[in-house]
């Protein structure tokens, strides 16, 4: 549950993406159908958990990822008018991607969502203390909080609140 004193912040990977076909580049892969139902169903079960709030939403600027953020605003969790593509974390790496949370730093909302890309998803996971994940699944959903009132970004002041894969909510 939200603490007033913390920042909401959720690491998103994007949901399962359709398989490459000949000529089409990575950068404009669609979500599979599993894709959109597992986002659908992240979405839904972070609505039922944390409610609807004002959100700032860095999102890859690929097709993938938008379309894993549409799919959070279409079941309420997220406004759509939030969504900031970023074209910088597209396959970005965990340096690359703390440098865009660092720009947004601190937050104008409570809450702040960040939808990107494996490896670099995975790879920054190491750098949140208590967490040490090998595969971080398509989908997923890494939930941290973040002091309100730190003056600079720093990984060792973030705690991991919960880590959401679709498969669990799937019975």
């Amino acid at each position: 549950m939200s603490n007033s004193s913390m920042i909401d912040i959720f690491l998103i990977r994007h949901a399962k993406a359709s398989g490459k076909t000949a000529g089409e580049e990575d950068f404009s892969r669609a979500l599979s159908k599993r894709g959109r139902n597992d986002a659908r169903l992240i979405g839904q079960e972070l609505l039922r958990t944390h409610g609807r709030t004002m959100s700032q939403v860095l999102c890859s600027s690929s097709k993938r990822t938008l379309q894993t953020a549409e799919m959070l605003a279409a079941v309420g969790f997220i406004k759509s008018t939030e969504i900031k593509p970023y074209e910088q974390l597209y396959l970005a790496d965990p340096d690359e991607i703390t440098r865009v949370i660092e720009d947004h730093f601190p937050f104008s909302t409570d809450r702040i969502f960040l939808i990107g890309h494996n490896p670099g998803m995975t790879l920054l996971a190491d750098y949140i203390p208590n967490v040490q994940l090998d595969h971080l699944p398509t989908g997923s959903v890494i939930h941290i909080q973040y002091p309100k009132e730190s003056k600079f970004w720093d990984w060792a002041n973030a705690r991991v609140e919960s880590v959401l894969i679709p498969k669990m909510l799937k019975s």
